[in-house]
């Protein structure tokens, strides 16, 4: 983070700008494992100015970026054996459902490709479990649309991107309609 502050200062002294420090806030985000935590043993600091900490709340859920212990949560109640759900519809309700709030949140994290396969093979294990099929099914069945004959599973690691990119494109149309 210092050197990323270091590059945006120079490029402000170069432009004839000037960083305020006193209307500045800083957290900085570290990634464990699956879960972002907040790093406050760092001091960022531009040309000798301290950029004070933004307070940062305790919520009252336990570790709300446990990502992997949300989605075996919401499968384990999707796939609840009273439920009275058929396979199709466990399979629906994972899709709109259980990978959007997935997605809305590690939107604006960052999320390593290899955690993202594990989310994904703990998706195809419950999928393949619902409908009855064997775990050495290929995986090109759960992903391609219906017309095509499979089962239109969302696939994280690839539709992550694209809505990050997504994200951004708006809140730059946001920012620009607003001023």
């Amino acid at each position: 983070m210092t050197e990323q502050l270091a590059i945006v200062s120079d490029f402000c002294r170069r432009f004839g700008l000037e960083l305020n420090v006193r209307k500045c806030k800083s957290v900085l985000l570290r990634c464990i494992r699956d879960c972002v935590v907040v790093d406050t043993a760092a001091n960022c600091m531009v040309e000798g100015k301290e950029i004070p900490w933004c307070r940062v709340y305790t919520l009252k859920k336990p570790c709300i970026f446990g990502l992997e212990g949300r989605l075996r949560e919401m499968i384990e109640r999707i796939g609840e054996r009273g439920s009275g759900l058929k396979p199709d519809q466990r399979v629906a309700l994972l899709s709109t459902y259980a990978v959007p709030r997935l997605l809305r949140q590690m939107k604006y994290f960052p999320v390593s490709g290899v955690f993202l396969d594990c989310l994904d093979e703990i998706i195809r294990m419950a999928v393949k479990n619902w409908v009855k099929l064997p775990p050495s099914t290929t995986d090109g069945v759960l992903y391609a649309a219906n017309k095509d004959g499979g089962l239109p599973i969302p696939k994280l690691k690839m539709i992550l991107s694209e809505a990050k990119a997504k994200t951004l494109t708006k809140r730059k149309s946001h920012s620009r309609h607003s001023r």
